[in-house]
């Protein structure tokens, strides 16, 4: 059995929180991968977790130069390689568990979480990213300062840095990719910017009507894409209106990361080529290509044949076959809570809207054994939907299977003899676990039946948002339905509360006055400690009166093929990541 240790080692480091004076981050600390001996029998659980930990630059790190003020957080500066002279070779492809959008590549309707950046993160390039050592690295940008009054932030381009097509990326690109950003959090930056101003064709000042002390949480990690930056010019040749031009974006998009999209069969495959001049290094593959398949076998057998070199998300029987294989390594690669939902707990007349029937479905759910089949034991059972390692996150333990309780319950809410409900959605891509929840769930009279969506679909429904005020059920997810949700959302658990838990959050199901009261809240205080006592706040109504049900933090176990240079947690070590990368990096043995 080849398994990288990684993320199991990762759950055994004591995660040091620090308060950085711009916003309350966790100060973690990477673990590298261990040589371990190899064995023949299945891995047992890890007792604690702390998925893909969280790093910012510590006092040691080295700082930017220059002008930063009291209240900049210490960003990295890059990893760059001055070899320009290698020739990218190869091909080489990732298995992805879902269907692939054109809309990944469209950085400007950007989705909350991070499956979408499996192509943007090909194609496009950030001002800041997380990468190996640290949330805030330098990328398109080489300087940053927020001013001591959190009222304005200036960044500055790298020099002479291109998009694909030759054009020099400016502070126009800059400015544009901002002001026109319409995807995840928009509606915050709208909120607090006053307005974005050019000082320079490589500086922009941004200027904010309040204080914005989570802007370059926003701004700087995956919590958001207006920190891509596009070509202005060609995408506002593309048509009238941002329907036109976000349409012809996504299906032929420039950037300025490390590959160009070369081209695409929708929804199945994309193929990108090396760009031998990507500011940070020369890609050592030549051609990458990103291939759907849901199917997890089917995933399994393309890696076992050579003919994919990556999969992602492998689980149950099949990854133990994969684990098992001489020629095959796994990284457990921890990611984030699978939760549950319930979109019509504000219906007076739904079964969900009584708190004893929520808290039977949690009590029914035996989550030991759902990581037991689906991951060989390496997912781990918690009690709150934000990774343990997330600023700011409230620690809680998961609830105990208990089904006599739960149906003691379900009686006194007057369901003894149980309902049955329209739908059950999983998440896409996790029918397995939901058939083993619903069947759980079944044990205590609620019956149900699955109802499959493709991811673009599914994110669209969370986008749809509630009826209005007065009606608050969700118009995406109608009826009676339970739905599972997960999400690697970066930042803390501010982030979390934003998108998934307001009236008008990005992907909410959940829309109560206390909630949103304590958010309004969180926006106007300037005080670290009273922020994240909010947010604790939040995530306790939350979780007390089960709106969501944490089941546990998923294993999205990384295969990787014979074919490939180096170990897995090579490449499964970006802060708040858990997607491949970096892309450049990758590698393929010599002479493959």
């Amino acid at each position: 059995m080849n398994l990288s240790f990684m993320a199991r080692k990762k759950s055994a480091i004591l995660i040091t929180v620090v308060i950085v004076l711009i916003l309350a981050v966790a100060c973690g600390s990477s673990a590298t991968a261990t040589p371990v001996a190899t064995v023949a029998t299945a891995v047992p659980a890890p007792a604690t977790a702390v998925p893909k930990a969280a790093p910012v630059a510590t006092a040691t790190t080295a700082a930017p130069s220059g002008g930063e003020s009291a209240s900049t957080p210490l960003i990295a500066p890059a990893d760059i390689d001055p070899d320009r002279s290698r020739v990218p070779e190869g091909e080489m492809t990732i298995g992805v568990h879902v269907g692939i959008s054109p809309r990944w590549m469209n950085p400007q309707i950007m989705t909350a979480g991070l499956m979408s950046y499996e192509l943007a993160w090909k194609v496009h390039d950030n001002m800041f990213k997380p990468m190996q050592d640290n949330v805030f690295t330098y990328a398109l940008a080489e300087f940053y300062e927020m001013s001591d009054d959190f009222m304005t932030a200036t960044v500055r381009l790298r020099d002479g840095v291109r998009f694909h097509n030759g054009e020099l990326i400016t502070s126009e690109d800059v400015q544009f990719s901002y002001e026109n950003y319409h995807g995840a959090n928009a509606t915050l930056f709208q909120e607090f910017t006053e307005s974005v101003e050019l000082i320079d064709d490589r500086t922009v000042q941004f200027n904010f009507k309040k204080p914005f002390l989570d802007f370059l949480l926003n701004y700087g990690t995956p919590a958001s894409a207006a920190g891509v930056i596009i070509p202005k010019a060609y995408y506002l040749s593309l048509g009238s209106t941002d329907e036109e031009r976000d349409e012809a974006f996504s299906n032929a998009p420039i950037g300025a990361g490390p590959f160009k999209f070369v081209e695409q069969e929708a929804g199945i495959s994309v193929t990108f080529e090396a760009n031998t001049d990507y500011w940070r290094k020369v890609p050592y593959v030549k051609t990458l290509i990103s291939r759907g398949i849901r199917d997890v076998a089917v995933r399994a057998a393309a890696l076992k044949s050579g003919e994919v070199d990556f999969i992602y998300f492998v689980t149950g029987d099949v990854l133990e076959s994969v684990i098992n294989d001489p020629n095959l390594q796994v990284d457990p690669n921890n990611s984030g809570p699978f939760w549950l939902m319930f979109p019509d707990q504000n219906d007076p007349d739904s079964p969900f809207n009584d708190v004893r029937v929520r808290e039977a479905v949690s009590l029914a759910i035996d989550r030991q054994f759902l990581a037991d089949r689906e991951t060989l034991g390496l997912a781990i059972p918690t009690g709150n939907f934000i990774p343990p390692s997330w600023p700011g996150v409230v620690q809680r333990p998961p609830d105990k299977v208990d089904v006599a309780r739960a149906k003691e319950l379900m009686a006194e809410a007057g369901y003894e003899d149980g309902f049955t409900i329209d739908w059950f959605t999983p998440f896409p891509a996790v029918e397995s676990m939901s058939l083993r929840v619903m069947e759980q769930i079944r044990e205590i009279g609620i019956e149900s039946k699955m109802q499959v969506m493709e991811r673009p679909v599914y994110q669209e429904k969370l986008r749809e948002g509630f009826e209005d005020d007065l009606n608050r059920s969700h118009k995406g997810f109608p009826g009676r339905q339970i739905v599972m949700a997960i999400s690697v959302t970066p930042g803390n658990s501010a982030t979390y509360i934003n998108i998934w838990a307001r009236c008008g959050g990005a992907s909410s199901l959940v829309c109560d006055d206390r909630i949103d009261a304590l958010w309004d809240q969180y926006l106007l205080s300037i005080d670290l400690g009273e922020r994240e006592d909010l947010m604790k706040q939040a995530q306790n109504i939350l979780l007390d009166e089960f709106m969501f049900v944490p089941i546990y933090i998923n294993a999205f176990a990384l295969g990787q093929g014979s074919r490939v240079a180096g170990d897995p947690s090579d490449y499964t070590s970006v802060a708040m990541n858990v997607l491949l990368g970096p892309n450049e990096d990758l590698r393929l043995k010599p002479g493959q």
